[in-house]
């Protein structure tokens, strides 16, 4: 079995992509998306990374299967949770998987370690990466290399069903909950709850029959308020960081 890094062929990359669409079958995406999550999940958000970064994509492979895979970015802020000074430089571990077969061989570890590696090497000085809290295999795995739990994120969905104007005021009105939209694949509105939001506007709802919203789970307010308009809450995640200035 062999470490590479980048410059991935076309047959490599489908064989990355069944990886990832096997890995994920089980998580609160699958369920979410349903059939679509090889198109929303991993045509359009890991096959733009590979061509973009393909540097970024660390894995093993024997002979010509991919064992075990990780992609990661630099300075992308795939979450609005986390605060960080302009000039700061982080990383963040947004996908990894390890094939069912080759598991507990520390595939992953190495992984990890090989990508803080990266960072370290041009002063990033943290890392983050995410987990379903349900998932303890994950949250237990991110633990053991060091990495703290910083934020629970709780997500909330409502079918939209000819009442969105109401639901647009809801977040557009109130200032404490203005939300930042983010389309994702078709007829959905996703919305986190966070600070310095983009308000959103009756364009965002347009042709959309699901609203999902992301929030901090000690935000207690937000919850009572999703709740008491037909929210219903549909998974929480866990948000890590490791300092990586200390070794």
């Amino acid at each position: 079995m062999i470490f590479r890094s980048g410059n991935i062929n076309s047959g490599e990359k489908k064989n990355l992509l069944a990886l990832f669409y096997r890995c994920f079958s089980g998580s609160y995406y699958t369920k979410t998306l349903a059939k679509d999550i090889r198109t929303h999940l991993l045509e359009k958000q890991l096959l733009p990374l590979l061509q973009k970064f393909p540097e970024r994509c660390l894995f093993f492979q024997k002979n010509t299967e991919i064992t075990a895979a990780l992609i990661y970015a630099k300075n992308c802020n795939f979450s609005h949770f986390i605060e960080h000074s302009g000039k700061q430089k982080y990383g963040s571990l947004l996908y990894l998987c390890t094939d069912e077969k080759y598991r507990r061989r520390r595939l992953a570890s190495r992984l990890v370690r090989e990508a803080e590696k990266i960072f370290r090497s041009e002063t990033i000085g943290s890392c983050h990466v995410s987990a379903e809290l349900a998932n303890h295999t994950a949250v237990s795995f991110y633990e053991s290399l060091g990495y703290k739990k910083i934020q629970i994120i709780c997500q909330a969905q409502k079918i939209l069903s000819g009442d969105s104007g109401k639901i647009m005021n809801i977040f557009r009105h109130n200032k404490t909950y203005t939300a930042r939209e983010i389309r994702c694949g078709r007829p959905w509105l996703i919305m986190h709850i966070a600070e310095n939001s983009i308000p959103v506007s009756a364009e965002d709802f347009k042709d959309c029959v699901l609203a999902e919203v992301s929030f901090k789970k000690k935000n207690e307010m937000a919850a009572a308020l999703l709740a008491e308009n037909g929210f219903t809450a549909v998974n929480e995640t866990v948000m890590f960081e490791k300092n990586l200035k200390n070794k």
